[in-house]
């Protein structure tokens, strides 16, 4: 989680990504101003692949505070059940912003609570966790549901110039028992900072860093990577993405290409195109 940037008083918007394995997922996103300094940005996500077991929607809600260096927020979400499994988050960050002579510097933190409950256990042993890989299928009905805690702790930091903006968030993941022996499978519906696609698995650690630059007239392009280390044996993954954002009065428009790199998997390709308006 990290503050949402600079807002027009009203926005809409919505990206749809498409690619490997019939991977379909769209993304819906508002945001309105509530008085001088706050605004709530609700949004849904809509996610499936051909190895999914299911149509996942994801609905969540932010209320924010921006006034003079300070970006805050508190955001929650909730994924109902599809094949035996549902979440819920809950979450807050907060951002400060350091003026320096021809830059800016943001320094912040975000925490975040995610209840995992799913009904069945995993099938086979944990290998290899992949983006809808679909590796631990669901086993045998459990006779109660395990419920998995998980507490996401992330350093945000950003340096922004006239021409260029350089981002990145670190994450590190908690959970309150052991995977392995609670025979948890990878079912969760994981959005991880700098993707515009959704990976299946437990994360331990997550490295993200952005960069755009601003220095066309309409035309911002930016490139962004992400390291994410699982659980559950999981090989670690590397996901590339380069994209462009343009401006046309009230109207932004973006275009995105995606590689997700995981060992023991072919390499995956995704596109991404998006829209949103001003008000």
């Amino acid at each position: 989680a990290a503050a949402v940037p600079a807002r027009a008083d009203a926005s809409v918007g919505a990206d749809q990504t498409f690619g490997s394995g019939g991977y379909r997922a769209t993304a819906l996103r508002a945001s309105a101003g509530v008085g001088e300094s706050l605004y709530l940005a609700p949004r849904a996500r809509i996610y499936r692949s051909d190895s999914s077991g299911g149509t996942f929607v994801l609905v969540g809600l932010r209320l924010g505070y921006e006034e003079g260096p300070w970006s805050l927020g508190v955001e929650g979400a909730v994924q109902p059940k599809v094949a035996g499994y549902e979440k819920s988050a809950f979450g807050a960050d907060a951002v400060h912003t350091f003026p320096r002579d021809h830059m800016e510097a943001d320094a912040g933190a975000a925490v975040m609570g995610i209840r995992h409950e799913d009904e069945y256990a995993a099938a086979v042993p944990a290998a290899a966790s992949g983006h809808g890989s679909g590796a631990r299928r669901p086993g045998a009905a459990r006779s109660e549901a395990l419920v998995v805690v998980q507490a996401d702790v992330t350093a945000i930091a950003a340096l922004r110039w006239p021409t260029a903006e350089l981002s990145a968030e670190a994450t590190k993941s908690l959970y309150d028992r052991d995977l392995d022996a609670a025979s948890a499978r990878e079912s969760q519906f994981l959005e991880l900072g700098g993707l515009d696609s959704i990976v299946q698995g437990f994360p331990d650690t997550t490295l993200s860093i952005q960069l755009r630059w601003k220095g066309f007239d309409r035309i911002k392009p930016y490139f962004s990577y992400t390291h994410t280390a699982f659980k559950l044996g999981a090989s670690p993954s590397n996901g590339y993405e380069a994209g462009a954002k343009a401006k046309m009065n009230r109207i932004s428009l973006r275009a995105a290409y995606q590689l997700y790199v995981q060992n023991g998997y072919a390499d995956r390709s995704y596109y991404t195109l998006g829209a949103s308006l001003d008000f």
